[in-house]
């Protein structure tokens, strides 16, 4: 008679992923939505691309495209 175990195959560990730091990330915020219309009515006045208008309205632009020479914004 064989024995049979409930158990779940091992599963491989996922593979880390390497040189993945010039892939685009989220940023999540959570507001109401007269927040989020505003901050979007704002942001729209600095520019058209929403990353952009908040790198310079936070004043990280300069500093982004000193650090990542030839990578858009």
């Amino acid at each position: 008679m064989s024995r049979r175990t409930h158990e779940p195959p091992v599963l491989a560990q996922p593979r880390i992923e390497h040189n993945t730091d010039h892939l685009p990330s989220a940023v999540t915020f959570f507001m109401t939505r007269a927040q989020r219309r505003a901050l979007l009515e704002r942001l729209g006045r600095i520019s058209d691309d929403r990353t952009r208008a908040l790198l310079i309205s936070v004043g990280l632009l300069e500093a982004f495209n000193a650090q990542n020479e030839g990578v858009r914004s």
